[in-house]
């Protein structure tokens, strides 16, 4: 915890953790990470809010410099910042306090189902160490076919009792989220639309392969020809989603 951040007294809001990296390698490290607990940011219940930008994680990247379990400190630190605080809020407020999660998932490509292992072991954390702490996880700018996705993946990442509190929106979330989990749209960081900080939760940062390159123009004769044998669906990248099922290593 103190690598990653320091106690403050300040009255409001109560007690608790502030992210600042406070050593030089966690300083490099922080802009790669996805995720941020907003103190000012509250539900109508009181709650902290945490919020993840997936779209901003550079997942294929971290794995390929072995940066996972540098992650994980990051991860723990934020999510024990969020508990110690609706500790706080809860003797403040004299009652249970959990707070509510905002997943931010456009940007998000299909390819990261090769690497469920690796989110399993972010979900595992919480799940093992800080169960039904809670009370909304909301999914905003989900594309339809994540819904799809998300009866696939959820039953391996999240615990039975998580899975009820989850609400998938799409880009036009702001009523849904209001409804689900409490929190006012006009509040949230300024790249959700809301009025808030954006480098609370930063952008995927300059190198990250997140964001898919520009395709180059080749002749129709250069062009790969796909099979004619293969399964009707979606095709993104190495997947094809399809009636049928998953199909792996498709390429185009």
């Amino acid at each position: 915890m103190q690598r990653w951040g320091y106690w403050t007294t300040a009255e409001k809001p109560p007690p608790h953790w502030v992210w600042q990296p406070q050593t030089p390698r966690a300083a490099a490290v922080a802009p790669y990470f996805f995720g941020r607990c907003c103190p000012e940011l509250r539900t109508q219940s009181g709650g902290p809010v945490l919020v993840l930008r997936l779209g901003a994680f550079d997942l294929e990247g971290a794995l390929r410099e072995n940066l996972v379990e540098e992650l994980m400190e990051p991860w723990i630190f934020m999510v024990e910042q969020t508990f110690q605080l609706c500790r706080e809020v809860a003797f403040e407020k004299k009652r249970l306090v959990k707070l509510a999660c905002i997943v931010d998932i456009e940007g998000v490509s299909f390819t990261w189902l090769q690497h469920l292992s690796v989110l399993q072991q972010f979900a595992k954390a919480i799940n093992r160490h800080y169960p039904e702490m809670a009370q909304t996880l909301t999914v905003i700018r989900a594309p339809h076919i994540f819904t799809w996705l998300w009866e696939v993946a959820a039953p391996l990442l999240l615990e039975e009792m998580t899975l009820k509190k989850v609400a998938i929106l799409g880009h036009d979330f702001r009523e849904g989220l209001a409804a689900h989990a409490g929190v006012a749209a006009a509040e949230l960081p300024s790249f959700l639309g809301g009025g808030g900080e954006e480098e609370l939760v930063p952008d995927c940062p300059p190198g990250c392969t997140t964001r898919r390159p520009e395709r180059r123009r080749t002749r129709r004769s250069q062009r790969i020809r796909r099979p004619a044998s293969r399964p009707a669906g979606l095709c993104h990248r190495d997947f094809c989603f399809s009636p049928a099922g998953l199909v792996d290593n498709y390429k185009e």
